[in-house]
């Protein structure tokens, strides 16, 4: 039976919420699958992001990371990221806030 990939940090994937404190801010995740199966990263994100993913192979800690820069129009934007392994996925998810924001 296969089992999901499983996200080893953040420690926790539910309310999280990225605050744009610097010019470029950055979110790296990292997972891994018990199974040995190879990751796949799939970041849903503002245009103008970039993102990184690792070469990792079986189940060996994989990561990818995601940057932005800082833009009041994002406050309040859902970044979702979503690490699947050909049959199974986990999904983390921030919110992108503007110190001060409304």
């Amino acid at each position: 039976m296969n089992e999901a990939p499983r996200i080893v940090r953040p420690d926790s994937t539910e309310d999280l919420e990225l605050l744009m404190e610097f010019e470029w801010n950055q979110v790296t995740v990292f997972a891994r699958d018990d199974d040995n199966d190879a990751l796949n990263f799939q970041w849903v994100a503002p245009l103008g992001a970039q993102t990184e993913t690792s070469d990792g192979e079986d189940n060996s800690l994989q990561y990818s990371n995601f940057r932005i820069r800082r833009d009041p129009a994002l406050h309040g934007t859902e970044v979702t990221l979503a690490v699947d392994d050909g049959l199974e996925e986990t999904f983390v998810e921030w919110t992108i806030l503007m110190p001060g924001g409304q």
